[in-house]
């Protein structure tokens, strides 16, 4: 009995932490090009959660996580998709992403970790804004 109570503890534990995953909140600070945070770890091939808040009163904003090497590449796909699109464009180099946010919004957005660790840059892909606006997700 004490075997069947013990194994049943351990089940319901591993679940919920599987379950829980990770949630990430991330914001736009103010009126500037800068995500409030810039840095998160992540477990590789974890459940990922990020909330993002445009907290700003006149920019728009999105949230792009690329591979790594890639946010360059994804904000000029981004510009060459032009405003009609959100200034995005969904390339095999983009791993998770948020639409363009307006002022005052906020969009979650769940995904797997990628399975191999390293440093994944994010980006707001509105002109002109990834070169100050970005981020890192390190995958452990």
């Amino acid at each position: 009995m004490k075997n069947i109570l013990l194994s049943t503890i351990l089940l319901f534990t591993s679940l919920s932490t599987f379950a829980a995953g990770t949630t990430v909140r991330i914001g736009a600070v103010g009126e500037t090009m800068a995500f409030d945070k810039t840095t998160f770890e992540v477990k590789a091939g974890s459940d990922v959660t990020v909330i993002f808040k445009n907290v700003s009163k006149t920019l728009e904003h999105n949230w792009v996580l690329t591979e790594p090497g890639k946010d360059q590449t994804v904000a000029m796909e981004g510009i060459k998709a032009g405003g009609d699109k959100g200034w995005f464009a969904k390339t095999a180099d983009v791993i998770a992403f948020t639409k363009m946010i307006k002022p005052g919004g906020e969009e979650k957005v769940s995904f797997k970790a990628p399975t191999k660790p390293g440093s994944y840059p994010y980006i707001c892909t509105f002109p002109g804004h990834s070169a100050m606006m970005k981020g890192t997700m390190i995958v452990k």
